[in-house]
Formats: structure tokens, C-alpha cells, sequence
């Protein structure tokens, strides 16, 4: 029996933005966590994901979101095509995504004499 020979393809992603949550300042889409169990969420409880006290997370409003909608602090949020965001922890987004700088073009002399 043969295997089916399979072409891998390398993709790049075009430019996007991106904002690095720390708090609930940082982007409208981020609301406070309302608490589920009385105040003990916020003041006692902490993140699976990142250790840190709920009182410092947020979350996605659910028409923006499309999947887990828990903000830690340091994540970066990525408004993607259909106007959805995602969210990506600070580790994951820095191993998966570089920055772009734009091209800029050389700085040609003026050769037009007056």
C-alpha cells in the first residue's frame, strides 16, 4: 500500500494589529469578569492559564468572541477578518508572529538645481 505524497506549504500572514492587554483600559472589546461564585472569583481565586488573581483579568464581549473569552494580563488580542477577535497568550503570539516594519525607501538627494 503507498502513501499519498503531500505538498507542504509555507504560509506568511499579511500585516495585522494587535493590542497587548494589561487592563481594562487597554481595549474597549475587554469588559470586567463578572463574578460567578460571590466575590470569591475575583479576590481569591486564580488563573489556570497564568496564575495570576481573576481581579486582574477581563473578558471579551460574546459578540467579538470565538472562543475562550477569559483575558489574561499580557495577552495580545488580534481583531481578525470577520471583526471576531482572538486572543493569544504573550508566549504563543511572540513564537508565532514577528513585527513588521514597513519598507521604507532610500532617501534620494534632490539632483534638481534652482
Amino acid at each position: 500500500m503507498g502513501f499519498l505524497a503531500v505538498k507542504i506549504m509555507k504560509f506568511i500572514s499579511k500585516p495585522f494589529e494587535a493590542v497587548q492587554w494589561f487592563n481594562l483600559n487597554d481595549h474597549p472589546a475587554v469588559v470586567p469578569i463578572e463574578p460567578v461564585f460571590g466575590s470569591r472569583l475575583s479576590t481569591e481565586l486564580s488563573c489556570p492559564y497564568c496564575s495570576l488573581k481573576f481581579e486582574t483579568h477581563g473578558r471579551l464581549l460574546p459578540n467579538l468572541a470565538k472562543s475562550t473569552t477569559l483575558v489574561c494580563p499580557s495577552s495580545w488580542l488580534v481583531q481578525n477578518f470577520d471583526n471576531s477577535i482572538s486572543i493569544y497568550p504573550n508566549i504563543y503570539f511572540s513564537q508565532m508572529f514577528l513585527p513588521f516594519y514597513p519598507p521604507t525607501l532610500p532617501n534620494i538627494p534632490d539632483t534638481e538645481k534652482s
